[in-house]
């Protein structure tokens, strides 16, 4: 799929999957990304952790812990947790809400998710981690790297050769997370 492809540039480029990571994606549906994922920690070791999240049930897949839920819900937020086991090295996101057609509106609900995301992130990253999250152009992304610019050494914005040119969707790619102050 187009998002599996997103996703080996954004890893080509930064170097994000690496052994022994412990990855929560959220916002897995299709599956991509999480194959994606389970493929490239398989050939490099056993000693990773994936947890993947959406709203839709996934297909099962190697080395991979599967739920289904609501990420606004703290019982889900709970369940991440106790799966990762610890902090994790790596929070993707993927989320995405239904599209409604109006620009400015479909801005604002990914941003949220996006931003719902970071605070996230941010509570369960290891010292060290990284923090991708989808976004889509529109104005108040810069609200979400304010927040999580103190945070992490470097936030890079990255659009992948295999999105769509006319589409506004970008990446955030926050690397070696600092710490909680």
């Amino acid at each position: 799929s187009r998002a599996a492809y997103k996703l080996l540039e954004i890893d080509e480029k930064h170097n994000l999957i690496t052994r022994g990571s412990k990855i929560i994606e959220l916002g897995a549906f299709p599956g991509g990304w999480t194959q994606v994922i389970s493929k490239k920690l398989m050939d490099k070791d056993k000693s990773f952790k994936v947890v993947a999240l959406d709203l839709i049930l996934l297909d099962p897949l190697p080395g991979v812990t599967i739920l289904q839920g609501d990420f606004n819900d703290d019982v889900i937020k709970e369940k991440i947790k106790e799966e990762i086991g610890g902090k994790a090295s790596i929070v993707l996101s993927d989320m995405a809400p239904s599209a409604t057609g109006n620009a400015s509106l479909d801005h604002l609900k990914i941003m949220a998710l996006c931003e719902e995301a970071a605070y996230f992130a941010v509570d369960n990253l290891a010292v060290g981690g990284k923090f991708v999250s989808k976004i889509l152009q529109g104005g108040s992304e810069t609200d979400v790297v304010d927040f999580i610019r103190p945070l992490f050494e470097k936030i890079i914005f990255f659009k992948p050769k295999s999105s769509r040119k006319d589409s506004r969707e970008i990446f955030i790619v926050a690397m070696n997370f600092k710490g909680k102050s």
